[in-house]
């Protein structure tokens, strides 16, 4: 079977959502398609999917008005699923920053990655991922706007 490529973003609506979603809202299955020069396609896949970075899926489900997303790993990666985690991160990143908050994102990407760096340092690799989310979800449990964030109030 042909192996086929696509080089495009991954797609928007073009329609806005004209109707009231549910308060927490959820993509119960969604997947991150990083660039695959950096983490490339198992070899034996059946299909090509063009990327989905997590900036595009976070915009989607902006748009979409979706609060909540599930990530799971494609089976375009095989038994890799470095993918996922890269778009676990990228998230973790962006509500602990505080979402909208571009400065927020940037000093919680550096604080994210310091402590990875540190446990790795401290306690070896194996354990990192959890760790660090652990620290991701012990900063939410605090202030769980994130960060920067801010609590909107919806008058109805």
């Amino acid at each position: 079977m042909p192996n086929r490529s696509a080089i495009s973003k991954a797609a928007q609506p073009s329609t806005a959502v004209n109707f009231d979603m549910p308060a927490g809202a959820c993509d119960c299955h969604t997947h991150i398609h990083a660039d695959p020069e950096k983490i490339p396609f198992y070899a034996g896949r059946v299909y090509t999917p063009e990327p989905a970075s997590p900036e595009e899926m976070s915009a989607l489900h902006k748009a979409l008005h979706i609060e909540r997303v599930v990530i799971v790993t494609p089976s375009v990666y095989g038994p890799d699923n470095s993918a996922t985690l890269f778009g676990i991160k990228a998230f973790a990143v962006a509500i602990l920053g505080g979402i909208g908050n571009a400065w927020g994102v940037v000093l919680a990407g550096l604080i994210y990655g310091v402590a990875e760096a540190l446990i790795i340092a401290l306690a070896g690799s194996t354990y990192s991922q959890i760790a660090t989310f652990a620290l991701v979800i012990l900063a939410l449990a605090i202030r769980p706007t994130g960060l920067f964030g801010h609590a909107e109030v919806k008058k109805v």
